[in-house]
């Protein structure tokens, strides 16, 4: 018998979050009422469209890939992924969006069990994603990926972001016996993404273009100046900074 784990109707819920136990609290998915909805993401343009279209193509039953969006941190990543989803649920599509944490990865061959059968078409996200090669984590969700005797179900995707390209950092001993046997198990589990999408750093006149749109007005070079400041006290051009920036500009603190 099959563990009940969704105390919810899909058919009323899109989309849910999964609350991990902790002490004496046990682990449950909780209905997502209000769920982010990215409004303006600049020059992703091309990374939006590749995720929009693999998700469209899920939608209509035919073959999509796993996705997998990695680079550099504050570079739009999980807002890419909250963007596209969040403008395709809706009740009248089969779209279900189920969000995992990387430490509650175990529960996933029961969720797979509870929703392969049924009529929605699910993406489990599951954001900033790496492991250690000590961890165990990853062999699951490799059986998630690609099935194992049992086939995988069709009915779900998997959405995942990381800094890291590899998702497992590559710090092993030089002095491994069997070094490429280590490199293999690293570059097999990202090899079961068909959808990698690269996210990089924003040049400086590129975080000043950001700034420029954000603001919508002109800039001088006393603005300049005190956005690349901040910048290089940050200690990074990414958009995220760029949105820091806006807000304590507009509130009169920078």
């Amino acid at each position: 018998m099959l563990p009940k784990l969704f105390d919810f109707s899909w058919e009323e819920h899109l989309a849910c979050v999964y609350r991990p136990a902790f002490e004496n609290l046990n682990g449950y998915f909780k209905p997502i009422v209000d769920f982010k909805r990215c409004t303006q993401l600049i020059g992703l343009e091309k990374e939006i469209s590749a995720l929009k279209n693999n998700t469209f193509a899920f939608m209509r039953g035919e073959k999509a890939s796993h996705a997998l969006l990695w680079g550099a941190r504050g570079c739009g990543k999980s807002s890419s992924i909250h963007f596209v989803l969040s403008h395709l649920l809706s009740p009248t599509s089969l779209l279900r969006i189920i969000e995992i944490n990387k430490e509650s990865l175990g529960i996933m061959p029961m969720v797979q069990d509870c929703v392969r059968e049924l009529p929605y078409k699910f993406i489990i996200v599951c954001d900033d994603l790496c492991f250690t090669p000590y961890e165990e984590h990853y062999k699951s969700l490799k059986t998630l990926l690609e099935g194992s005797f049992e086939n995988k179900a069709h009915n779900i995707l998997f959405y995942t972001t990381s800094n890291h390209r590899h998702l497992i950092t590559e710090s092993y001993p030089q002095d491994t016996l069997h070094l490429n046997d280590a490199q293999d198990e690293i570059l097999s589990l990202s090899d079961r993404f068909g959808l990698v999408l690269g996210f990089y750093a924003p040049s400086r006149a590129e975080f000043i273009e950001i700034l420029k749109t954000l603001l919508d007005k002109p800039f001088d070079e006393s603005l300049k100046q005190k956005a690349l400041q901040f910048s290089a006290i940050k200690g990074s051009c990414s958009p995220r900074i760029a949105q820091e920036f806006c807000t304590l500009y507009r509130n009169g603190i920078v």
